[in-house]
């Protein structure tokens, strides 16, 4: 018998026995199958008489060396600057779909990847998880960018990437989700005083939950009036200018100046992302409020910059989006009847 293949007998419905012999076990093998035989001992003889013969065709497709295959490139991302400049969220997040990655597709050599199979791969790879969209959606995410990654490094073959055209499969609406005033009265009580500085800090400056966090007391410019903050989902490229105007102000100098950043803990330490969750988690929970999250307040500040007659362009500055984004993400987080509420309720009238 041939050394180092993979050989799988089937018994068929009329009792004779099918011989399939793999060059290798796993994604990306060739196949040989000689003639069925009534016994197992006549498939054996029929694999002995064709050794020459598959011999051939499977060092004509010779396994690829493990430089070849995916998880190659899965392996060398990790080991990148790249991977290390991520943040630590992302990172957190984007280990298990490396791992899927490995697991599912690893043994796929790049070739077969940057042809048009590798595009069938990929979409059926990512149809995998489609009850779920953001799930499909960050699969291909993270696909796609380690195939990217692998083309500047000269790992992967030039061309299309396997997830070119994937469309995305989840599409966020959050223009519906933001918190009235009335929310924020309900919530309030079941603030202690640093976490309402905190949320107070989310409307007031629509910076995220981690760049809250961070917030520093030199990230302030009281002399302009200004907070320049870079922001962490950019990996700190991009700096956001938000105006300090009086309730700004207001929040900011009730913030006692006990660390190096702005917002802290009611033990005085500065907040983590994780606990400062946990603690917004329970007081939502204490309030009733269902359906609203702490990003959720991220798109009040752009409803209530948009109402007090901001432009998309200078919203985008305030929130940090690129101006090539801006246009496609504005709607998402700014509802036009969101606006005209808050504008009639600015008038006098209650949310």
């Amino acid at each position: 018998m041939l050394p180092g293949v993979h050989r799988i007998l089937k018994t068929l419905a009329d009792g004779q026995v099918r011989l399939t012999i793999r060059s290798w076990r796993g994604a990306g093998s060739t196949a040989r199958r000689p003639t069925p035989a009534a016994t197992r001992a006549e498939a054996d003889a029929a694999e002995r008489a064709a050794a020459a013969e598959i011999a051939a065709a499977f060092v004509a497709h010779a396994r690829p060396k493990p430089r070849d295959i995916v998880a190659a490139l899965v392996g060398a991302y990790r080991a990148s600057p790249e991977w290390d400049r991520l943040a630590a969220g992302t990172k957190k997040s984007w280990a298990r779909w490396l791992a899927r990655i490995e697991e599912d597709l690893g043994d796929i050599a790049l070739k077969d990847m940057a042809a048009p199979l590798g595009r069938r791969l990929a979409r059926t790879w990512r149809d995998g998880w489609r009850h779920s969209p953001r799930e499909a959606d960050m699969a291909v995410q993270v696909l796609g960018r380690v195939w990217r990654w692998a083309q500047g490094a000269d790992l992967a073959p030039h061309g299309r990437a396997p997830t070119q055209g994937l469309e995305a499969l989840y599409i966020p609406a959050r223009a519906d989700r933001w918190w009235r005033d009335g929310d924020l009265a309900r919530l309030r009580p079941h603030l202690n005083p640093s976490l309402a500085r905190v949320v107070d800090g989310a409307v007031l400056t629509g910076l995220r939950l981690s760049d809250l966090t961070r917030l520093s007391w030199t990230d302030l410019d009281e002399d302009r009036a200004l907070i320049r903050a870079r922001t962490g989902k950019s990996r700190r490229r991009t700096v956001v200018a938000i105006e300090i105007d009086e309730a700004l102000a207001r929040t900011l100098a009730d913030c006692p100046k006990i660390a190096t950043t702005v917002f802290t803990s009611p033990a005085g330490r500065p907040w983590t992302a994780d606990n400062l969750k946990r603690a917004f988690g329970r007081a939502k929970a204490g309030a009733g409020l269902d359906g609203l999250t702490f990003h959720d307040l991220r798109g009040t500040a752009a409803i209530r910059l948009a109402a007090a007659g901001a432009s998309t362009r200078e919203i985008a500055r305030r929130l940090g989006w690129s101006e090539r984004e801006a246009e496609a993400i504005a709607p998402r987080y700014i509802d036009d009847a969101a606006v005209a509420v808050l504008k009639r309720a600015r008038k006098g009238n209650s949310l």
